[in-house]
């Protein structure tokens, strides 16, 4: 991997990052969506994300690696 693209690949990852802590900031709101819903509707969802995490998690480790590397060890 060239510098250039690893400061691409730290770019794109800083923009998910900057993206989860908008959104984070947005559901805690006052009157939000995610404040407005009851307790048993939110722990519904948070599930919801970890079965689909959970079912795509070599995609999402593979995805922010590039390649054939999986949380940053080659694959040989």
């Amino acid at each position: 991997m060239g510098e250039w693209d690893a400061i691409y690949r730290y770019m794109i990852f800083q923009a998910d990052i900057d993206l989860a802590v908008k959104a984070a900031t947005a559901a805690f709101k006052r009157n939000s969506k995610w404040r407005s819903m009851d307790a048993s509707a939110r722990g519904k969802l948070m599930i919801k994300a970890a079965d689909l995490m959970q079912r795509d998690i070599a995609y999402l480790a593979v995805s922010h690696w590039g390649g054939n590397r999986v949380f940053g060890k080659s694959e040989h």
